[in-house]
Parts: structure tokens; C-alpha cells; sequence
């Protein structure tokens, strides 16, 4: 069974993107699955709708439910799933500034608000 990119690649749905994303080295993916996992299980600010960070509990829980022991390899996953976690969280807030910017004053980016008195012209 061919990966899914290449099966919707061979339909001519292929898109740039695909070409373009990061290699996953094979010992790193037990850390992206941790971080994965992880990140479907987050909470979210209410009112901004900001992911929260991991939590050091919900990592440790992580890791005993996934049969880690070993100290110096529980620690290597805690760091690295903290610092994709810090690195995520950045991304957002970062996205979600630049939306703020294009939206200041109730316009969305791509729109113009009418002033009193202003009518649409064909």
C-alpha cells in the first residue's frame, strides 16, 4: 500500500506543501508521537483561545502510561516535547498577532468599513 502522499500524489492531487514539509528522522518520532498526543488532550485560554503549555504532570503521566523508565531518556522526551511545546505556542501567538493587525478597527484583512455617509458605488 503506497504512504498517503504518494497515493494522492499519483491522482494529481499533490500539493507543494507536501514536497516542502520536514523530514522526521526515525528516532525522533516517538517524540513528535508524544508531543501529538499530547497536544490533543490541551486546554485553551477561553477568551483569546491561546493554546495552554503542557503541563510537566501530563508529560510525566505520558510517559508512565507509555512504559518510559529510563530517567535519562523520560528527561530527553520532557525537554524536547516542552521545547516543541514552547515553539507551537510562540507560532500561534505570533499568528495570532498578525491577524489582530489586519483586523484592527473591526475590518478583516482584504475589507473595507464604510463611514457614516459613505455610500457603494457600482
Amino acid at each position: 500500500m503506497k504512504p498517503f502522499f504518494e497515493a494522492w500524489a499519483s491522482r494529481g492531487r499533490e500539493k507543494k506543501e507536501w514536497r516542502e514539509r520536514p523530514l522526521l528522522y526515525p528516532d525522533l518520532k516517538p517524540i513528535w508521537e508524544a508531543f501529538e498526543w499530547l497536544s490533543m488532550k490541551r486546554n485553551f485560554e477561553p477568551m483569546s483561545g491561546i493554546p495552554l503549555p503542557i503541563s510537566d504532570f501530563e508529560i510525566m503521566t505520558y510517559l508512565d502510561l507509555f512504559g518510559y523508565t529510563d530517567p535519562e531518556e523520560r528527561q530527553e522526551v520532557a525537554e524536547l516535547v516542552t521545547a516543541m511545546d514552547l515553539a507551537y505556542r510562540a507560532h500561534v501567538a505570533e499568528e495570532k498577532e498578525e491577524k489582530e493587525k489586519a483586523g484592527k478597527n473591526g475590518n478583516s484583512p482584504g475589507t473595507h468599513q464604510r463611514g457614516r455617509g459613505e455610500t457603494r458605488r457600482g
